[in-house]
């Protein structure tokens, strides 16, 4: 059975290996796996992989994520499944379609699921920079404290978000 994309690429996936650090922001058209760190923000065409010994500090907008590491972030955007492994920490506010999280895995923070009005929407062919450049905006529209409006960040209607109070932050363990 042919694995289904989120996004079709040329099929290279880009590692991060254990012991390289990336300070800055990391954008690739396929998959990425990280075993290393990365201190900046990621965008993927496709799936992002946190490997165990792999830590992310730094919004993240992909396909698919894959989280058995750490994941520390202000905003995390997986238009398609996210995986959370018995070992994953992960704090921020997340956006995802569907969620499959594993007993010992930690979230802390939000989780706002399948809740398509405030998942941006973003065409299969939109490149690299589009996708950093809507990453950008929700977290933007997320320190200025208003509520995401998908439509505003990919440029589908004008206007500024309308003002929300802030969440109730929770912690989740599974």
């Amino acid at each position: 059975m042919k694995k289904r994309k989120i996004f079709s690429g040329r099929g290279v996936t880009s590692i991060i290996s254990q012991g390289l650090r990336i300070v800055g922001d990391v954008r690739v058209e396929d998959e990425l796996i990280v075993n290393g760190e990365i201190v900046g923000d990621v965008v993927s065409m496709d799936r992002i992989v946190v490997g165990v010994a792999g830590v992310v500090a730094g919004s993240l907008l992909g396909g698919e994520l894959i989280v058995n590491g750490r994941v520390d972030a202000r905003v995390i955007i997986v238009l398609g499944k996210l995986t959370i492994g018995p070992h994953a920490r992960i704090s921020g506010k997340v956006f995802a379609n569907v969620v499959d999280a594993s007993h010992g895995a930690s979230l802390d923070g939000n989780l706002c699921l399948g809740r398509s009005d405030e998942l941006p929407t973003l065409a299969p062919d939109s490149g690299a920079e589009q996708r950093a450049e809507c990453l950008r905006k929700m977290v933007a529209s997320l320190d200025s404290g208003c509520r995401v409006d998908a439509a505003a960040l990919v440029g589908d209607a004008p206007g500024t978000p309308p003002p929300q109070a802030p969440p109730e932050r929770r912690v989740m363990a599974w």
